[in-house]
C-alpha cells in the first residue's frame, strides 16, 4: 500500500533581505507593466523612455512618470527634449528600425 512521504523533498532557508528586496523589485514591474496594459501603452517603449528620463527627472514630478499620467507628459516640450537628447534612446530607436540588405 503507497504512504505518503512525512519528510519535506527539499529544506528552504527562511527568506533573506535579498529574496525580500527580489520580490519588490518584481513586484513594482509587474505593476509598471499591469499599468501599462491598463492605459494602453507598449511596455518597452515606456520603460525605455522611463529609464532615460528618470536619472535626471525632478523628484516633485515624479508622479508624470507614472503610466496614468504618461501620455500627458510626452506632450511637454521639456520631456520631448529630454527624450531627443538621450544617446541611449537614439540608440536603441535605431535598433528598432527594420534593416535592409544592400548585397
Amino acid at each position: 500500500m503507497y504512504q505518503h512521504a512525512t519528510a519535506p523533498l527539499a529544506r528552504r532557508e527562511p527568506a533573506t533581505d535579498r529574496d525580500t528586496q527580489a520580490a519588490e523589485v518584481n513586484t513594482t514591474f509587474v505593476s509598471l507593466l499591469a499599468s501599462c496594459r491598463l492605459h494602453a501603452l507598449e511596455p518597452w517603449a515606456y520603460l525605455r523612455d522611463l529609464f532615460c528620463l528618470l536619472p535626471d527627472w525632478p523628484h516633485h514630478r515624479v508622479f508624470e512618470l507614472a503610466p496614468v499620467a504618461w501620455q500627458q507628459t510626452l506632450q511637454h516640450p521639456d520631456t520631448q527634449e529630454r527624450l531627443a537628447t538621450n544617446p541611449f534612446r537614439s540608440a536603441t530607436l535605431a535598433l528598432d528600425q527594420p534593416h535592409t540588405d544592400d548585397s
